[in-house]
């Protein structure tokens, strides 16, 4: 038996059923059709009448502070019409009076101030009470004729009883014989397509039937086979796809966080991670507004990234315990005119922002310096051609030996400017060959070693006659050592004592430049290898250099990619360690 045969079966005894009911039903309606028509008129629609009014009273209430809003007029044409509605349908012995009643409270209600809440909602109640009491006056009017209808409809209960039995007994028949056939597997074809809804793709019907039920389970079979490959396949790209979105994000040197358009963290790098200071796990997936609560970085991104903000604004943001700079850029992603989030980079600027701030203290620093010696050239100038010097030669030679001087300082000043330029120019010039320790150290002594004979200072020098010969440019590595052996002369007293010393491991050589002078205070030992700094000397009545002299020697010394550090204590003598490698 197909399963179009059961329903044809099924919908002629259900309209042999509806017949038989209907039948009987129209001979009952005609009976008691008069009245019907007259609760509906006297009672049901005065009913209707003042639930209107009680919704348009709501809405009233509602915008009661805005008169001039649509919806208060509107509402206020509802309740009015209603009312009239309602005053032209009266029925009932005491409507009249509640409908009077109400009219009076509901002019008040116009005539009060709106902006006084409490006198209007006061009001508002008022009416409220009396649509009650009419609508109960009706409600009770209703029932009692409806207990009339049913007075008059027991003497047609025997006849629709036995019609209503002989259709029970018929349909208990057919719901025990035909409903399971056809309601059983709709049930279970409904489970198994609430299970595929929830991506069970393995579920599958039996399809043992030839009906049209069973066709649709072979159907529903394949659908879900199908499925069920799909889901697989579309899972690993889905995962292969995210993979490789994170392993970009990742790899992007800046922080970044990727926003959907409700500002949910959908992607996060390990550096924006650290710089907000929150897991990856306490990140992604999370509300933006939820972690700004208790975030203060975050808060101030998500300030930033609502006002859409393009000023060059630096945020400073504490990283290892130092203050770093970073730049914030935000990127909207939209697709085919859709908002699919945004993006915000944070990149770290600290390198540039000291850059500009170095530029700014080379512009001011080489001018003071360049300034000093020119003033004082043009002073000596002046005082020789004045007229009272034209015959005092000593005074004369001691403006000159005061311009050499001056001259001589400018030279080195510029001099060291250039080597200056030269380090820390990428690809310059560096002359790199095999050395020895002997070659070093006789570039190094052979000008310096007047000075010492000069101040009366007691120089020696050692090295191993077996160090190995290493990679170095003899120029630059002599200059350094030079300049290092001339800041010794120059801060250590007559008498005192500077050493060379050489030596080596199997990796590296080591040469030390120490002394017996003065000393370095500990709050400038990080500061010497700045660029133009100089240590106070206010006793001094030596001119004072550039401050470039051991920035240029760190330089010198880092692309030997090698290192120079100092050990000093004020009053005990200074020490320079270079470390460099034997291979570069």
């Amino acid at each position: 038996m197909t399963l179009k045969f059961r329903l044809y079966f099924g919908y002629a005894l259900l309209a042999l059923l509806v017949a038989l009911t209907g039948g009987a039903s129209l001979y009952v309606v005609s009976w008691l059709s008069n009245e019907p028509s007259e609760i509906i008129k006297a009672n049901y629609q005065s009913i209707a009448y003042s639930e209107q009014m009680v919704d348009a009273l709501d809405e009233l209430t509602l915008n009661q502070l805005y008169p001039q809003n649509t919806q208060f007029t509107l509402s206020k044409q509802t309740f009015e019409k209603n009312l009239l509605l309602a005053e032209n349908n009266i029925t009932e012995v005491g409507e009249k009076e509640t409908l009077d009643t109400l009219r009076n409270q509901y002019e008040l209600l116009l005539q009060q101030n709106r902006n006084d809440s409490l006198s209007f909602v006061s009001t508002a109640t008022a009416i409220r009470a009396t649509l009650l009491s009419l609508r109960s006056l009706n409600e009770s009017a209703m029932f009692q004729r409806i207990d009339r209808v049913k007075t008059r409809t027991r003497s047609a209960e025997f006849y629709i009883g036995l019609i209503i039995l002989i259709s029970f007994v018929v349909v208990i028949f057919g719901v025990w014989k035909i409903t399971p056939l056809v309601i059983v597997p709709l049930n279970d074809l409904s489970d198994k397509i609430s299970s595929i809804s929830e991506r069970k793709y393995s579920e599958r019907l039996p399809e043992a039937s030839r009906d049209e039920l069973g066709k649709v389970a072979r159907a529903f079979n394949q659908m879900a086979a199908r499925l069920e490959e799909f889901e697989r396949s579309n899972i690993e790209e889905l995962t292969a796809a995210k993979k490789r979105a994170e392993a970009i994000v990742e790899s992007i040197p800046d922080g970044v966080l990727v926003f959907s358009p409700n500002h949910t963290i959908i992607l996060a790098n390990r550096i924006a991670s650290e710089l907000i200071g929150l897991s990856k796990s306490e990140l992604i997936g999370k509300n933006a507004a939820d972690l700004s609560q208790t975030n203060n970085l975050i808060s101030e991104l998500l300030s930033k990234m609502n006002r859409n903000e393009k000023r060059e604004e630096f945020l400073r943001i504490a990283v290892d315990g130092k203050e770093e700079f970073f730049a914030q850029d935000i990127i909207t992603v939209d697709s085919e005119e859709q908002n699919l989030g945004k993006v915000l980079l944070l990149k770290n600027v600290t390198g540039f922002k000291i850059l500009d701030e170095q530029k700014s203290g080379f512009v001011a620093t080489v001018s003071h310096e360049l300034r000093t010696p020119l003033s004082a050239i043009n002073m000596s100038l002046l005082l020789l051609e004045d007229p009272r010097l034209q015959s005092n030669k000593e005074e004369q030679q001691k403006l000159m030996n005061t311009m050499k001087t001056e001259v001589k300082r400018l030279l080195r000043i510029v001099n060291e400017l250039l080597l200056l330029s030269k380090t820390t120019t990428p690809n310059s010039s560096f002359n790199f060959e095999k050395i020895r320790i002997e070659q070093l150290f006789d570039a190094a002594l052979t000008p310096t070693l007047l000075q010492f004979e000069e101040k009366k200072i007691q120089f020696s020098y050692s090295f191993l006659p077996d160090t190995p010969e290493f990679n170095a440019d003899l120029g630059k590595l002599s200059w350094v050592l030079i300049n290092l052996l001339n800041n010794a002369v120059k801060f250590t007293p007559e008498n005192g004592k500077v050493e060379l010393l050489s030596n080596f491991d199997s990796e590296h050589v080591y040469l030390k430049v120490k002394d017996s002078g003065i000393g370095i205070a500990p709050q400038f030992q990080e500061k010497i290898f700045e660029k133009f700094f100089q240590i106070p000397q206010p006793e001094s009545s030596q001119p004072g250099g550039a401050g470039l002299g051991l920035s240029i020697a760190k330089e010198i010394i880092l692309a030997h990619k090698g290192t120079i550090q100092v050990v000093s204590e004020p009053g005990k003598g200074t020490e320079f360690i270079i470390t460099l490698p034997i291979v570069i």
